[in-house]
């Protein structure tokens, strides 16, 4: 579940829908946009974390005077 409380409610609402049939053909048939869609979002992520170490850290060697 997204970490987000939007996302939470999101989710609880489509598994709680009472469709159980309905949303289990959907994620089978459905698996590989998923899986593709959690993959691009990671990399995101990532990319937004990798982004923010690199500027927060600064130089690790000083010049010297």
């Amino acid at each position: 579940m997204g970490k987000a409380s939007i996302d939470r409610e999101t989710a609880d609402k489509v598994l709680n829908t009472g469709n159980d049939t309905a949303l289990l053909k959907l994620l089978r048939d459905e698996t590989t946009l998923i899986v593709l869609k959690v993959r691009l979002r990671n990399e995101q992520a990532q990319q937004v974390y990798k982004e923010r170490r690199a500027t927060e850290a600064g130089p690790i060697f000083k010049e010297m005077d």
